[in-house]
């Protein structure tokens, strides 16, 4: 099957777009938790077809422009300050980024099956970039602690408190390079619906119509009971890895030190992208046993990420040796779930006659997954005191 690699390149650049606000936002959280009200519990609030797809980029784009000029305007609700802009517009990011799982698959089924794990690195790249970009910024990894004097009721109080050290650029100079991301995506989305030669069925999965009308599709099929498990593992792992690990994410990393915590929330974003390459070379890799195991070893890090945060401001081990657990639990979780997620779209883009049904499905399953796990943790993490900030001073 003849393979035009410019149109790799422009499904990657589209592929991008699908969550690149999120995780520029996922990645941003070092130094947003450093300069904004919410703190450590920051992360928790921000988790809380053509047409369309041209209005979620239009969003999306108009977002990080907004973001950048009003990141920091704070606002009293309730009595507490909040980082209203950046909820506001980090809530649209959700919105489009959510609605490209529903939209983008099923458009990419339009699409030869040889450019589907070209989408999915893509997808990738939308959390590397924004790493790289972010581990360029850099962040102080130990706050300097200095005097800071209130007056409460007539009486005076001095208290320490953390001052961090500026990054290389500003949040602002972040958010306008997720824009341009963006930018870029849009193009490449408007020249893939104008390269016919993309949009092609494959002959392998070609529909014949034998005489008694029946259509039998030349390939393995998918039964209900399969897709049901693989739905629930897609569910299940979007729970985890759009939820509920990025949320308390502060609380697992950030008692090990900023940089500590900065490297473990790029470093997974990275291990993104590098699964899907894999899955770039694996593509026939699409072993039910093989995804119970990924699924297994993605769930044994999450509990360790799960356990240091509860043990939250005292986790183990808070030594090089704790750290360097971290980073790597974040690393693999990350990467092993997006290998399993990959295997699981390859299965229902390559295995069902409809597939645009079938990946449609999965888009629906991941936003539920996502929205269950971000509501649960938001309740725990901001309603309780299962997870509990430290002090840095």
């Amino acid at each position: 099957m003849s393979r035009e690699y410019f149109i790799d390149f422009l499904v990657i650049c589209f592929g991008i777009s699908a969550w690149v606000q999120l995780n520029g936002l996922w990645v941003q959280t070092p130094v947003l938790v450093q300069q904004l009200p919410e703190g450590w519990k920051l992360s928790s609030y921000i988790n809380f077809d053509y047409f369309l797809i041209h209005i979620t980029l239009f969003l999306g784009t108009l977002s990080c422009i907004l973001l950048s000029i009003f990141w920091k305007k704070t606002a009293s609700i309730f009595g507490e300050n909040h980082s209203i802009a950046l909820l506001v517009l980090g809530g649209i990011f959700a919105i489009v980024d959510c609605t490209s799982s529903v939209l983008y698959l099923p458009f990419m089924a339009n699409f030869k099956s040889q450019y589907f794990i070209s989408y999915l690195i893509g997808e990738g790249f939308s959390g590397l970039i924004p790493s790289i970009v972010s581990l360029i910024q850099g962040i102080q990894n130990s706050p300097a602690c200095v005097n800071k004097t209130e007056i409460i009721n007539g009486t005076s109080k001095t208290t320490l408190v953390p001052k961090y050290g500026e990054p290389r650029f500003s949040t602002s100079v972040f958010f306008i390079i997720l824009a341009l991301l963006l930018v870029i995506s849009w193009l490449a989305f408007h020249f893939l619906n104008k390269l016919a030669s993309a949009k092609a069925s494959d002959s392998n999965r070609s529909l014949q119509i034998a005489g008694n009308a029946q259509f039998e599709v030349i390939g393995e099929g998918l039964s209900n009971s399969r897709l049901v498990i693989l739905l629930f593992i897609q569910t299940y792992i979007c729970a985890l890895t759009n939820g509920i690990l990025p949320a308390i994410e502060s609380f697992s990393a950030l008692p090990y030190g900023s940089t500590t915590f900065h490297v473990a929330v790029n470093l997974s974003t990275i291990s993104n992208p590098v699964a899907c390459f894999i899955g770039f070379f694996k593509s026939n890799f699409q072993s039910d046993k093989v995804l119970g195991i990924l699924t297994f070893l993605g769930s044994f890090f999450a509990s360790y990420i799960l356990f240091t945060a509860l043990s939250s401001p005292n986790p183990p081990l808070q030594n090089f040796f704790g750290s360097f657990l971290i980073i790597v639990s974040f690393t693999l979780c990350f990467g092993i779930f997006t290998y399993a997620k990959t295997v699981i779209a390859s299965i229902l883009r390559n295995n069902c006659s409809d597939n645009h049904k079938p990946l449609f499905w999965c888009g629906v399953f991941t936003q539920l997954g996502s929205a269950f796990g971000a509501f649960t943790i938001f309740i725990l993490v901001n309603s309780t005191k299962t997870f509990v900030a430290s002090n840095p001073c």
